[in-house]
């Protein structure tokens, strides 16, 4: 008789933050609300070669940044809480 045991591993639970982002292609300006409790955040902008381009505080959820001087390519919005990191990839266009 063979018996199957799953083990059990002693990971803590990760508070998840969604990014919401729009709109995706952007022509410069982007728009994001996040879903979390913290209003304290700090948010970057990098560019696929993980160069930090922007970075702004935010106080509170919504939020925008104008990024219309930027180059069209693909770029990463990083939210960082005390509790967590979440990102998400945007396109920039002409």
């Amino acid at each position: 008789m063979l018996k199957l045991v799953q083990p059990t591993v002693g990971v803590s639970e990760q508070v998840s933050t969604r990014i919401q982002l729009y709109p995706d292609p952007s022509t410069g300006i982007i728009h994001f609300s996040w879903s979390h409790t913290e209003t304290d955040a700090l948010l970057s902008v990098v560019d696929a070669l993980g160069h930090t381009l922007r970075t702004a505080r935010s106080m509170g959820d919504p939020g925008n940044m104008d990024l219309s001087d930027l180059a069209p390519g693909l770029y990463i919005l990083e939210l960082s809480t005390r509790t967590s990191v979440t990102r998400v990839r945007f396109w920039l266009v002409n």
